[in-house]
């Protein structure tokens, strides 16, 4: 599960040092959920597993349409990745 571990140590690590009203802005590879030796690929229900304890002010997704164009609040397909791109709070 890419949700569980050191990113979500992390998460709770920075959770502990960040002002009252800071923000967390968080993106990452997007899609069918996996983790390999170069990343970890978060689907909706890791991802938000990674969150737990953070309040979203702000969840969008993109795909790639080319190599340089990118698309906006656009779930990926199947079998495809894009990136998630999150604006927490830490949860009261």
């Amino acid at each position: 599960n890419p949700g569980s571990g050191s990113d979500h140590a992390l998460l709770q690590r920075v959770g502990e040092i960040l002002a009252p009203d800071g923000l967390l802005v968080l993106t990452t590879p997007y899609g069918t959920g996996e983790v390999s030796d170069f990343e970890r690929i978060y689907d909706s229900e890791s991802l938000a597993a990674l969150l737990n304890g953070w309040e979203i002010r702000e969840r969008r997704t993109a795909t790639r349409r080319d190599n340089l164009a990118w698309v906006a609040d656009e779930e990926p397909a199947p079998g495809t990745t894009g990136v998630a791109m999150v604006v927490a709070t830490r949860a009261e």
